[in-house]
C-alpha cells in the first residue's frame, strides 16, 4: 500500500516538474532575444573596426534567424529597440 503512495506521489511530482519546465520555454526564449539585442545594440555603441563590424553582422543575422524577420538593419534595430521601450 505505501509502495504505491509513494509511487503515485512521485508520478505527480514528475507530472507537476515537466508542466513547469514547458510553461517557462517561451520566457527563456523572450530572454534569449532580449540577452541577443542587448549585446547587438552594446556593440553599436562601440567604435566600429573590422572585428566589431563582423560581430554586428553575425548578432543580426542570429535575431534574424530566430525572430523570422529579414536581416533589414531597421527591423532589426526597431525589434531590439521594443525590449526596453516598456522598461522606462
Amino acid at each position: 500500500m505505501g509502495d504505491s503512495v509513494q509511487k503515485a506521489c512521485s508520478f505527480i511530482t514528475a507530472l507537476a516538474l515537466s508542466v513547469i519546465a514547458v510553461q517557462l520555454i517561451p520566457f527563456s526564449r523572450d530572454k534569449e532575444l532580449s540577452n541577443y539585442c542587448r549585446e547587438y545594440l552594446a556593440l553599436l555603441k562601440i567604435r566600429p573596426d573590422e572585428e566589431i563590424a563582423q560581430k554586428i553582422i553575425e548578432k543580426r543575422g542570429i535575431i534574424a534567424r530566430k525572430t523570422d524577420l529579414n536581416v533589414d538593419i531597421q527591423q532589426i534595430n526597431d525589434y531590439c529597440n521594443s525590449f526596453y521601450l516598456n522598461q522606462k
